[in-house]
């Protein structure tokens, strides 16, 4: 019973594993495809990957939101005193 266990963990783990590596893969290869060795390559299989697309609608448009007002920027209140010194004004 505990070797029927292994034996079955071990198989999901290896199916598991090929999945992976399956989904690393650009082109689905079907049965009967013929192909040569150079298809086999990382230029060849970079050929068959999806092409990003554009978004048709900019984010911020779609949202009616002005970017520059999402920038978040802190400044310290630094003040500058007669004699050239920097300072924070929030100390005193």
């Amino acid at each position: 019973m505990q070797q029927e266990r292994e034996h079955v963990a071990k198989s999901v783990e290896k199916a598991n594993f090929r999945k992976d590596l399956e989904r690393q893969l650009p082109r689905r290869w079907r049965v009967g495809d013929v192909y040569a060795p150079g298809d086999l390559s990382a230029r060849a299989m970079a050929s068959f990957k999806p092409k990003r697309k554009r978004p048709a609608v900019d984010v911020f448009d779609a949202l009616a939101m002005n970017p520059l007002k999402e920038y978040k920027v802190c400044v310290a209140r630094v003040a500058q005193d007669r004699t050239g010194s920097i300072h924070n004004s929030d100390a005193a």
